[in-house]
C-alpha cells in the first residue's frame, strides 16, 4: 500500500460502518462522530500510510489521533465528558448480539458502556466488536500492549453488574 491511488473508493466505503461505530464510541455524540469520520477519511486521502498495515487499523489510528487532538481543546473537553441523551442509539451497532442476550437489556448495557472512560470504552470495542489484536490496538493507540490489557480488564470489570 505505497500510495492511496491503489485504494479504490470501494475500499474506503467498506470501512465507513466500522469507522462510524468507533467514532460513536469515542465521542458519544452522533454529530461529532460523523464529523470525525469525515475528517478521518479526508486525512486518509491526503496522507498516505508510512508503512504497510491493514486499512481499518490505519484509519482507526488516524481517527484516534484526531480525537485525541480534539480532546486537548478546552472547549471540547467538557462536551466529550458529557454524553448526549442519544448515547444508547448512537453506539447500538457497537455492541455484539451476544452481549444483549442477558436480562439487563440493550439500553442498559449501552448506557453502562457510555459511562466508561473513553480509554476503556475504545479498547473494549476494538477487542470485542472489531476483533483487533492487542498488538494492533497498542500500535493504533500508541501505548504498550500491557496498557491495552489493563484497560480491557478495567472495562470488562466495570461492565459486570
Amino acid at each position: 500500500m505505497s500510495s492511496l491511488k491503489a485504494l479504490a473508493d470501494a475500499d474506503f466505503l467498506g470501512e465507513v460502518a466500522p469507522l462510524r461505530r468507533y467514532a460513536r464510541v469515542l465521542t458519544c455524540n452522533l454529530e461529532q462522530a460523523d464529523r470525525l469520520v469525515l475528517e478521518t477519511l479526508n486525512r486518509a486521502r491526503r496522507d498516505p500510510p508510512k508503512e504497510r498495515t491493514s486499512l481499518r487499523a490505519w484509519l482507526f489510528t488516524i481517527m484516534h489521533e484526531l480525537h485525541s487532538r480534539e480532546l486537548t481543546r478546552p472547549n471540547l473537553e467538557a462536551a466529550a465528558a458529557a454524553p448526549d441523551v442519544e448515547v444508547p442509539s448512537a453506539i447500538m451497532s457497537a455492541v455484539p448480539d451476544a452481549a444483549i442476550e442477558c436480562d439487563a437489556g440493550a439500553n442498559s448495557i449501552l448506557e453502562h458502556l457510555a459511562l466508561l472512560p473513553v480509554e476503556h470504552r475504545e479498547v473494549l470495542v476494538l477487542v470485542v466488536v472489531e476483533q483487533l489484536g492487542y498488538a494492533e490496538i497498542a500500535t493504533m493507540l500508541g501505548v504498550p500492549v500491557g496498557t491495552v490489557l489493563a484497560r480491557l480488564n478495567c472495562a470488562r470489570e466495570a461492565m459486570r453488574w
